[in-house]
């Protein structure tokens, strides 16, 4: 089994901060979607397609690519431990397996408006 520590770094995290450090500068206030890629993702085409089509007809803040065979359970999260397991049923997810669709955070399209809204980042 693979060791995922580096999921626990704040950096791991930081995307889903995207719109308050992006408002933090007047000049960015107007900034309605953005394409978020990590690192290591390579780009081999023009990304133009994907920006006008994404989130256009729904009301979804965030399209991603689903990985439906990923496991969340063990590897992302600690199903087994009583305060996950609380948040989890008090969000209406009973059976992690068939309630969430995990997607590859890797690549992102956010609606930044819709995202803070939704009130995501709480």
């Amino acid at each position: 089994r693979e060791n995922k520590l580096y999921l626990s770094s704040e950096l791991n995290f930081a995307r889903f901060y995207l719109r308050a450090i992006l408002s933090k500068k007047r000049t960015n206030k107007n900034i309605k979607k953005i394409i978020y890629l990590d690192a290591d993702t390579i780009v081999l085409g023009d990304i133009v397609e994907l920006w006008e089509s994404s989130l256009i007809r729904t009301p979804h803040a965030v399209a991603a690519v689903s990985r439906p065979s990923k496991k969340l359970c063990g590897v992302f999260l600690s199903c087994d431990l009583p305060e996950v397991r609380a948040v989890l049923n008090q969000k209406g997810i009973y059976n992690v397996d068939t309630d969430l669709d995990p997607f590859n955070a890797g690549v992102l399209i956010i609606d930044l408006q819709r995202w803070h809204s939704l009130n995501y980042t709480q």
